[in-house]
């Protein structure tokens, strides 16, 4: 019975796992579309030809920015990602000391 108990436990741990992994991955992709995005812009930026240095230093400031705040994005997401992992991880360890006590007994 407890084994059975543990073998469920286990499946919705791998499922939850899958899951965040799942959204991982899509947020990669929307990270990456965004990266994208934003060397597009800078690309754009910084291709045209301003005439007054105010307009080049507020542009680079905007890129600077934007720079700025996507790789802070990042890493909150690898953070929240890697915490995450390892917490489901560690869930599944001690679930599969569980069933080997279970099976020693």
């Amino acid at each position: 019975m407890a084994k059975q108990k543990w073998v469920k436990e286990e499946a919705v741990l791998k499922q939850r796992f899958e899951f965040v992994q799942y959204q991982l991955d899509e947020e990669k992709k929307k990270s990456e579309e965004q990266k994208q995005a934003h060397e597009s812009m800078l690309k754009s930026l910084q291709s045209s030809n301003r005439e007054s240095v105010i307009g080049r230093e507020e542009a680079q400031t905007k890129i600077n920015e934007a720079e700025q705040k996507f790789m802070n994005e990042r890493k909150k997401q690898e953070d929240q990602y890697n915490e995450y992992r390892k917490r489901l991880t560690d869930e599944v360890e001690q679930l599969k000391k569980k069933n080997n006590e279970l099976e020693l007994q």
